[in-house]
């Protein structure tokens, strides 16, 4: 079908602003189309009606594919259905959200639609990437705890296996027991020291130049012993032979061991 067509003025409204146009073109009936103008210069006038004439066409191109008789014609009998508004219920609350989460669901009663969000449970997977997710943060928290320069606590080394345990407890990964965070009293004499935090503490006091000659003149039974550790432990023990004997050579009593090993965390 050819996209020549004709459109014409039918009348007009000064008042109202309107206009009537009728457009046509071979071979379909006429549209009529009543515009309200949105200036009134010729070429403002052209382009408004010729902009409708898409319009236009995709009703001629209809009303071409349209049987020539509709199933639907003559008298009918319907019930209006009656339109349901939708309603939003209060989510439902998660007590675990590493092994629950929300989902939305729709439910339809006689007169409205409820929208509301249920608690399921989480596929296993996702359940197990989530509880190792939560260990891992965990044992990222007191990871300073386990720097070279830093003595970790009995306490936080039994907390940091209980961490890496989860995943061998009975009901992992939907029932996990997690162990509780110590309290570290930063003031606390720390249990042990590393060798290389010994000998600073040791030289800022200005005993380790000491540390030979009183190990020299340690008893017998105790020296050898005393000197192995001095030389090859891969740390120092507060309640030590060590510690106990090179302190009494070096004139610390257990105060002064104490001071020493606070001192000796820090560097």
């Amino acid at each position: 079908m050819t996209n020549e067509y004709t459109y014409e003025i039918l009348s007009f409204l000064p008042e109202d602003a309107l206009a009537k146009v009728k457009y046509e073109r071979e071979g379909s009936l006429p549209f009529f189309k009543l515009f309200s103008l949105h200036s009134f210069d010729e070429s403002s006038v052209r382009t408004q009606i010729e902009s409708f004439a898409h319009v236009v066409f995709s009703h001629w191109s209809r009303a071409e594919a349209a049987p020539d008789v509709l199933p639907l014609v003559g008298k009918q009998e319907a019930t209006r259905v009656p339109i349901k508004l939708s309603r939003q219920i209060d989510p439902e609350v998660i007590t675990d959200d590493l092994t629950e989460m929300l989902v939305d669901v729709q439910e339809e009663t006689e007169d409205e639609i409820l929208l509301k969000q249920i608690v399921v449970p989480r596929p296993i997977e996702d359940v197990q990437f989530a509880v190792r997710s939560r260990r891992d943060f965990l044992l990222s928290l007191t990871d300073h705890y386990a720097n070279g320069d830093v003595s970790m606590p009995d306490s936080i080394k039994q907390y940091r296996q209980e961490l890496r345990d989860v995943t061998n407890q009975p009901g992992f990964p939907s029932s996990v027991v997690w162990p509780e965070l110590p309290v570290v009293d930063e003031n606390a004499v720390p249990a042990s020291i590393s060798p290389r935090q010994a000998r600073l503490a040791l030289a800022a006091q200005g005993l380790l130049s000491q540390v030979e000659a009183s190990i020299a003149a340690m008893p017998d039974d105790v020296r050898e012993t005393v000197q192995i550790e001095w030389e090859y432990a891969t740390e120092v023990a507060r309640d030590s032979v060590l510690t106990s004997s090179l302190g009494g050579q070096l004139g610390l009593d257990e105060e002064g061991l104490d001071a020493l090993f606070k001192v000796a965390v820090t560097l």
